[in-house]
Parts: C-alpha cells; sequence; structure tokens
C-alpha cells in the first residue's frame, strides 16, 4: 500500500516523488524520474527488429533520444519548454517516428484510448 503525505498543503505520493499543490502538479523528470521508478523492463525493450544485434539497437534507441539504459527522459528546460506534460509527449512521438523511420516495430499494448494517440500504436 503506497502512502501519502501532506507536505506544506501539497499532496505526496511515497515511492515516487509525484504530487500535487494548490497551484498546479509536479511530475517527476530527468533523472529524478530514473531514481524514483524502476521498470520491469527497460522503454527499449518494446521495440524490435529482425536482424538486429543488440548493441545496434542500443545505437538506434540512443540515436533516437533514448538512454543508454533504455529509459526515455528527455532533458527539459522549464523556461524554454513550456508545459512538462506537452514536452514529454511531443519529445516521446519524436523518439517514436524516429525508430519507426529506422525499421523498428512497437510490441508493447495499444489498448486505451490515448495509447491509440501514439506513432508507435499506428496514429500519424
Amino acid at each position: 500500500m503506497k502512502k501519502i503525505y501532506l507536505f506544506l498543503g501539497c499532496v505526496v505520493s511515497a515511492g515516487l516523488i509525484t504530487g500535487c499543490c494548490p497551484n498546479g502538479c509536479f511530475v517527476p523528470h530527468g533523472d529524478v524520474y530514473e531514481r524514483s521508478v524502476s521498470p520491469p523492463t527497460s522503454h527499449s525493450d518494446s521495440w524490435e527488429k529482425p536482424g538486429v544485434s543488440v548493441q545496434q539497437a542500443q545505437k538506434d534507441w540512443v540515436a533516437c533520444g533514448g538512454k543508454k539504459n533504455g529509459l526515455f527522459s528527455p532533458p527539459y528546460n522549464r523556461k524554454s519548454d513550456g508545459d512538462s506534460a506537452v514536452f514529454f509527449v511531443r519529445e516521446n512521438r519524436k523518439l517514436q517516428r524516429c525508430l519507426i523511420g529506422k525499421g523498428y516495430r512497437y510490441t508493447g499494448q495499444c489498448i486505451h484510448d490515448m495509447e491509440k494517440t501514439e506513432p508507435a500504436c499506428g496514429a500519424p
């Protein structure tokens, strides 16, 4: 069971550094995200291309904007990049289009309506 803490008028979830305050919510990204979330597999594991070595797949992943550890966490500049959620979605779609352009196929799930709007699930 996750614990929820109230800190200076903000609700913060234990285990993952996120929360909502009266003036808005915050979502971790960058190094904070990578330290707080440990997915069972890396994001890059959801992409495949027949005949490609693991080393080449990692190079392609990094060339498209992913991290060497298989995660995706684009660098975010609060002053110039605007809304962090919009920035993340835009950069994630760039990564997807890049991988598709290199001939990779997404092997993850495309069940929910939001997932169906992603290039990996067939959206433009």
